[in-house]
């Protein structure tokens, strides 16, 4: 597959995605479902919803 470039900074880029810093936390640590976050809107985003997948395996914590 292609490479995954993850930054916290404003530049151009194919994929974007916005979210409040507190939904991030929560996402990372494991109170919010990636999916249902992007679902109810508390992750935005722009691009390719194909890297929005990738990158939402990238945000889950490891599984059981």
């Amino acid at each position: 597959g292609q490479d995954l470039e993850v930054v916290n900074r404003r530049e151009e880029a194919d994929t974007v995605l916005t979210l409040q810093h507190r939904d991030f936390l929560a996402i990372v640590n494991g109170d919010i479902n990636p999916q249902l976050a992007l679902l109810s809107q508390k992750v935005r985003y722009t691009g390719e919803v194909r890297r929005v997948v990738e990158f939402q395996s990238l945000l889950s914590p490891m599984g059981d």
